[in-house]
């Protein structure tokens, strides 16, 4: 059974509406990140023609890129875990999942619950930081020349490891319904 089934699998009436809510929020920071990459494809190519063309290249390049791209990672990251895209070795989970399903959905119950207890651990770790980073305007760059707050890059890894790490628990709920559901005309 695909991850996706997994987590579309056995929802209760009650709980479509907020899945759809958390499933639009997550689509909502998806497009946001997609939007950040044009952004930066502009800019690093006005850069490129700005050093090449002008001899003048445009400040900040490197310092907005540096931040920006780990912001489009936990911005995209919830929603790459609930459309089932996350980059995994799932050779062995897959043969599971086809000869023995309930095993299988155990194993995904499992590495969803490793998840969640990572990406916790993360927005735990990061919470202290976002304070600090807005507290003491800690920037990156240069001063004098060309500095970025840091603070949302701080704030994007909190509220992308907080949502990644629900999405991870509602997999892990998912594959706990299949794994302990009684078992039908003798399936696994």
């Amino acid at each position: 059974m695909a991850q996706k089934s997994i987590q579309n699998a056995d929802r209760e009436p009650g709980q479509h509406l907020l899945s759809r809510g958390f499933g639009r929020l997550l689509e909502g920071l998806n497009a946001a990140g997609t939007v950040m990459i044009l952004g930066l494809m502009i800019l690093i190519n006005f850069d490129v023609l700005g050093r090449n063309l002008l001899d003048a290249p445009v400040p900040g390049v490197i310092e907005i890129t540096e931040v920006a791209i780990v912001v489009i990672v936990f911005l995209q990251a919830a929603h790459t875990l609930r459309q089932g895209r996350m980059l995994q070795s799932d050779g062995t989970l897959l043969v599971l999942r086809n000869r023995y399903p309930r095993v299988g959905a155990t194993m995904d119950m499992l590495i969803n619950i490793l998840g969640l207890m990572v990406f916790l651990a993360l927005a735990y770790a990061m919470s202290p930081r976002v304070s600090l980073a807005w507290e003491n305007n800690l920037y990156k760059g240069n001063l004098g020349g060309f500095t970025v707050p840091i603070w949302p890059l701080e704030l994007a890894i909190l509220v992308g490891s907080a949502l990644t790490a629900a999405q991870f628990a509602i997999n892990a709920l998912a594959a706990m319904r299949i794994a302990f559901r009684s078992p039908k005309n003798g399936a696994n």
